[in-house]
């Protein structure tokens, strides 16, 4: 009879065992498809960062761009302000302009 109540217990452990077995094969399964989750996920939040510089590095060029497109129309506006500035003066007075006097007419050079 004892051998036969120590077969029963083998017996029980041993099945308790194969459903641990079980359990513990189980969780390492789930363990790993976490850690293959957490790994997509890390890969996304990198691209996204990635992305990140890429739109802010695209970004401050278009806005280095357009502020030298600024620089040039600045200075093209101010060029054209000094070139009407220059038109709208009056021309220094020309030598053909005036008449001679007789006495410097007659005037040695």
């Amino acid at each position: 009879r004892m051998l036969e109540l120590h077969a029963e217990t083998l017996k029980r452990r041993e099945v308790e065992v194969q459903q641990l077995e079980r359990e513990s094969r189980r969780e390492r399964e789930a363990i790993g498809e976490r850690a293959r989750a957490l790994q997509l996920r890390e890969e996304w939040i990198e691209a996204q960062h990635e992305a990140s510089l890429r739109q802010a590095r695209e970004l401050e060029e278009r806005e280095r761009e357009v502020e030298a497109s600024q620089e040039r129309e600045r200075r093209m506006v101010a060029e054209a302000a000094a070139r009407a500035q220059r038109r709208a003066r009056p021309e220094p007075p020309r030598a053909e302009y005036f008449e001679l006097s007789p006495m410097v007419a007659s005037a040695e050079p």
